[in-house]
């Protein structure tokens, strides 16, 4: 365990400098133990992604050792298609003016008390109007799902 020696703040005489940031206690047991919403994604989501991103499957298997038996990429490959993988991200390519684009996602609850609501906030860029629906989503126990 490592302890830092005490908060950094820039409010005193002395400024941090970059011995002092990052020091503080080292977490290892954090990431399993998430709290809040997963977007589950699966190795064939992500390599369904560097298709559609214009790989074809023999590159990908020779970029990837373990590359699921069977596999080959979709044959309605698009660069349009990226933003069908269940990522927090989105990304929209070639939307032309006054086209409506559906994107679904799906969320699992992995809150550690169990019942949870979350709210959204929406930052469109200029031009582009985005709805999400619903508004928000409320999760009576943890590992419930939603896809929307």
């Amino acid at each position: 365990m490592i302890k830092g020696a005490g908060e950094i703040s820039t409010s005193g005489p002395l400024q941090p400098t970059v011995y002092d940031y990052g020091a503080g206690e080292i977490s290892t047991s954090g990431p399993l133990q998430p709290a809040g919403l997963v977007y589950e994604t699966t190795t064939i989501d992500c390599l369904n992604f560097l298709c559609h991103h214009g790989n074809n499957t023999s590159t990908i298997k020779v970029i990837f050792k373990d590359v699921p038996a069977g596999f080959a990429c979709p044959k309605d490959l698009s660069v349009d298609l990226m933003s069908t993988i269940n990522y927090p991200s989105i990304a929209v390519l070639n939307l032309a003016r006054n086209q409506a684009r559906t994107i679904n996602r799906t969320l699992t609850n992995v809150a550690g008390d169990g019942a949870a609501t979350y709210s959204l906030t929406i930052e469109a860029p200029n031009g582009i109007k985005i709805a999400v629906v619903p508004t928000s989503l409320q999760f009576r126990r943890s590992n419930n799902f939603w896809s929307v």
